[in-house]
């Protein structure tokens, strides 16, 4: 979930599935794997979409192309995803409205303590430089 200077929320799905069995085949058809939803009147691009895969036996997490083969990240269809596979769906965030900077600064400090985000990225996103207690 993001927050823009003009309190419109986004949320972005990121979720994770580990095949049980041999031979599910993945099919999908997103976008916004190359190109970022843009921000308007100051506001950021948002988050782009991946389908990112942890393969059996492997520690290093693969797009599409790299794992199976594909030419695209998306769209795609008929792959196979094998026993003990991780396929993991991102889903992009949306473009931010207005100058996140100029959000107001309870709300911000609000956000940090309730840990939707950190200090640090307050500092960066929202140029906020305060005490957290």
């Amino acid at each position: 979930m993001t927050r823009d200077g003009n309190e419109i929320l986004t949320l972005t799905v990121d979720a994770t599935v580990t095949a049980c069995r041999q031979g599910p085949r993945a099919i999908e058809m997103t976008d916004r794997h190359v190109f970022a939803p843009w921000g308007l009147h100051g506001g950021k691009s948002g988050g782009l979409s991946a389908t990112p895969v942890l393969k059996a036996g492997s520690e290093k997490w693969q797009d599409m192309r790299e794992a199976y083969g594909k030419k695209s990240t998306s769209p795609y269809l008929n792959v196979r995803i094998r026993k003990g596979d991780r396929p993991r769906l991102v889903s992009p965030g949306g473009g931010g409205y207005g100058d996140p900077r100029v959000r107001d600064r309870e709300l911000v400090l609000s956000d940090i303590r309730q840990g939707y985000i950190s200090p640090t990225a307050a500092e960066r996103e929202y140029g906020f430089r305060g005490s957290v207690k």
